[in-house]
């Protein structure tokens, strides 16, 4: 078990975590953010607690980005790859420095908890998706992170081998697929050109 008390309150509650395995640490989650705490741990088994360990301490970070990328840009790139650029994201006091960012993509109508995650570490806004598949639609977020941890991810674009895509939200159908012209649009347009051609063909064979 893991004893928790702020160091900033003078009457501060004691809070406690479980963890249950045979192991030398353990995860304590709901703290505050930025602020330091004293910590000791004990022993329990089926027969009771253990007695105290000797105090340590240690500390929570304040927030991770609390902004998002924006203009979030996906072009076509060599291999099964695509090329992703975005604008930096400004951190303020209360939060952490930016890390690095992470490009969290899976396909689109899956769960997000599929997601696969591309880090870019430092200071770049560009950088590449490895391993996809042709004619799948993708769906992406990209995210900065921090010592604080993942912040707030963009809205989701998506893309193709071929580079970025524009979805219809009210029929949820591929507007565009890429600068190429699709192919079902280009059979349509041959056809409408056809059709023109004859019409056009008539009306001269009147004359």
């Amino acid at each position: 078990m893991v004893n928790y008390w702020s160091k900033s309150l003078p009457d501060p509650e004691i809070g406690s975590t479980n963890i249950y395995c045979d192991c030398g640490e353990g995860l304590v989650v709901g703290l505050d953010t930025n602020d330091d705490f004293y910590i000791n741990v004990q022993v329990f088994t089926n027969g009771g607690m253990g007695p105290l360990s000797e105090e340590g301490d240690g500390g929570t970070y304040i927030f991770p980005p609390l902004a998002y990328p924006e203009y979030v840009q996906v072009t076509s790139f060599p291999g099964n790859s695509v090329f992703v650029f975005w604008r930096s994201v400004t951190t303020g006091l209360l939060e952490e420095p930016v890390a690095g960012y992470k490009l969290r993509w899976w396909p689109a109508g899956d769960n997000i908890l599929t997601a696969n995650d591309t880090v870019v570490p430092g200071g770049l806004t560009h950088g590449v998706i490895r391993g996809l598949r042709r004619g799948v639609v993708y769906s992406l977020r990209v995210l900065g992170y921090s010592a604080a941890g993942d912040g707030k991810r963009s809205p989701t674009v998506f893309f193709t081998l071929e580079g970025r895509v524009r979805i219809n939200p009210e029929t949820s159908e591929l507007m565009n697929a890429s600068s190429r012209l699709n192919p079902c649009v280009l059979i349509r347009l041959l056809a409408v050109v056809n059709i023109v051609l004859r019409l056009l063909s008539n009306i001269f064979s009147s004359f």
